[in-house]
């Protein structure tokens, strides 16, 4: 169920900028972090160092760390693994959502469906500093891969418009992509999916201080695939606004993700 993967080349500093200096590791010292982000003011920064350096997969992490410790298995649940959050980009970082599935045993593979997953909610009190847990939403299997959610994986955060988008797995050749306002849910409360459609979200459209794409701030661009004569199916980008709609298709000969241009 993992999104697509292009190498991001001139665009990986604004990312480093964007999601901290110590974000980008696989694994990383707790005490250490707690120290950096103390020293910046951020003491109930909730610390997720992110495993994927692609803007695309930004939101990779299976580590939590907060006040210095590991929290990762507290956090994920019994038997579970972290698999994505977003954090740091509200509530000064004292807020997060991450996710998680079942650790599969004896040679099974994800894609045979059936194990636990869930989106949970971690935030730390503004007053005691104790970090809770709110498990938000479990998976939801249906007959129908558009209603169907058997796993969450985070792919993208709209700055702008306060928006959370995850993926599932769906269909053969690509996931079904899912968002929820931030309202709702960092209240603790279910959160109020809407259904986008299928394909795999390449890159939210948030502001990196470039002015040629602050008329694409709040738009996504979603990869999928679709036939073509001859029984082949090709790789298509699309512009899409935040409830799904096609605004055009994308050359990704460019640098589509400063600047999309439709074709």
């Amino acid at each position: 169920m993992m999104p697509i993967h292009k190498a991001i080349g001139v665009l990986l500093l604004p990312i480093v900028v964007l999601i901290s200096d110590h974000a980008l590791a696989e694994n990383q010292d707790c005490v250490k972090s707690f120290e950096l982000v103390k020293s910046q003011g951020n003491d109930d920064f909730i610390a997720l160092p992110h495993t994927g350096i692609e803007l695309n997969s930004m939101h990779d992490t299976h580590q939590i760390c907060y006040r210095g410790e590991d929290v990762t298995r507290w956090a994920a649940g019994a038997g579970m693994d972290v698999t994505s959050g977003v954090n740091g980009v509200f509530k000064n970082g004292s807020v997060a959502f991450v996710t998680a599935h079942q650790r599969l045993k004896n040679g099974k593979d994800y894609s045979a469906g059936g194990y636990r997953s869930a989106l949970i909610l971690l935030r730390a009190d503004e007053r005691t500093q104790h970090l809770t847990r709110v498990v938000l939403m479990t998976q939801q299997p249906d007959a129908d891969p558009r209603k169907s959610i058997d796993d969450f994986h985070i792919t993208g955060y709209d700055t702008f418009n306060k928006i959370v988008y995850f993926q599932t797995p769906a269909w053969a050749t690509s996931d079904a992509i899912y968002s929820f306002p931030l309202t709702q849910a960092i209240q603790g409360e279910k959160p109020k999916l809407k259904y986008l459609g299928p394909g795999n979200i390449d890159t939210v459209m948030n502001d990196l201080g470039f002015s040629d794409s602050s008329k694409y701030i709040g738009n996504l661009l979603v990869s999928r695939h679709e036939p073509v004569p001859g029984g082949r199916v090709n790789e298509v980008m699309y512009l899409e606004d935040a409830d799904g709609k096609q605004i055009c298709r994308v050359d990704t000969t460019k640098l589509y993700r400063l600047k999309p241009d439709c074709i």
